[in-house]
């Protein structure tokens, strides 16, 4: 067996496609992989900085929140922001994300 010694450089620039040529046959694949470790990863920074994990758990009773969500969901759906989404999502997906989010579940 030869033993062969060189340098190998990678800058930060190039390095996704790296992983994901030589990791993941399937980019779908690595985009799932991408995000779930970016979701565990706020997930570990929200538990370090001992963040709650819910609206309910920053004390907000659901009554209030129920209340309040209709005009919460439409101040999404105007924000500035919205638009730059590749989809455009519909008031009714606005409203679940945020029920989600009240619970947890996101």
């Amino acid at each position: 067996m030869v033993n062969e010694q060189g340098n190998l450089s990678i800058d930060s620039e190039n390095i996704f496609p790296i992983i994901k040529k030589w990791l993941y046959s399937d980019h779908d694949i690595f985009i799932r992989e991408l995000v779930s470790n970016g979701c565990d990863a706020i997930t570990k920074l929200k538990q370090d900085l001992n963040l709650p994990a819910s609206i309910r758990d920053f004390g907000v009773d659901e009554k209030t929140f129920m209340d309040k969500l209709d005009e919460l969901v439409e101040l999404a759906y105007d924000d500035q922001c919205t638009g730059a989404n590749p989809v455009y999502p519909l008031m009714d997906e606005i409203k679940q994300i945020y029920i989600d989010a009240y619970h947890g579940v996101v």
